[in-house]
């Protein structure tokens, strides 16, 4: 039989390889939260981009009405 010190000896992680671990799993978590926002937030990206571009277009073109003011 094992004495009990060798035992726990073998579930101890120490301070280089359990630092290490940590980093690695908040890069998995932080890959993981960008794969999921991504692709949400893109497409509302590009709907602002759309709408002020055609915001910007409607502000500049030239009225019909002859002495109408545009602001």
């Amino acid at each position: 039989m094992e004495p009990l010190n060798t035992i726990l000896q073998l579930g101890y992680v120490g301070p280089g390889a359990g630092l290490s671990m940590i980093g690695a799993l908040l890069a998995v978590l932080a890959i993981l939260a960008l794969a999921l926002i991504g692709p949400i937030l893109y497409p509302i990206k590009l709907l602002r981009a759309w709408l002020k571009q055609r915001r910007m277009r409607l502000n500049s073109a030239p009225s019909s009405i002859p002495g109408a003011h545009v602001e």
